[in-house]
């Protein structure tokens, strides 16, 4: 039987359970005395978190559009703008069946191999994508935007 894809642990704090699935860190919010409980219902529910992964990405996109054209509109015209952000962490509070999406530049990109004169995202810009259980998502930009 394949196990959950939160149930090796890197950490605990406070607040939360640190895991991580491929190269996406998972927490998952709630007391230590409520931990396993609260780790078995993110398990249940994270098929659907994350799904919802790219929904989220395309909310920070959607944002980052508005406050970034420039950069924008150089990587769609050099056919790159799908590459640049990507869910860096996903924040679970599974008790409201919620998540939050940390989006961040994609450092699978690799300008030099494309264009090196194609803009960077700022290094200090990220985005927080807010998936509410009704299926609302709700994007901040966190950081400088360079502007």
């Amino acid at each position: 039987m394949k196990s959950p894809p939160l149930s090796s642990s890197l950490g605990s704090y406070p607040d939360r359970e640190e895991f991580q699935v491929g190269r996406t860190l998972v927490w998952v919010l709630g007391p230590p005395e409520r931990r396993d409980e609260l780790v078995a219902m993110a398990n249940m529910q994270f098929s659907k978190i994350w799904a919802c992964s790219e929904r989220a990405t395309a909310a920070a996109v959607e944002l980052s559009r508005s406050e970034l054209p420039e950069f924008w509109q150089a990587h769609d015209d050099a056919g790159t703008s799908s590459r640049q952000l990507a869910v860096w962490g996903i924040l679970i509070n599974a008790e409201a069946g919620s998540a939050e999406y940390d989006v961040r530049m994609n450092l699978d990109f690799n300008p030099d191999s494309h264009c090196p004169s194609l803009p960077l995202l700022p290094s200090n810009r990220s985005y927080r994508v807010v998936r509410t259980p009704d299926g609302v998502y709700a994007a901040r930009a966190v950081g400088a935007s360079n502007r």
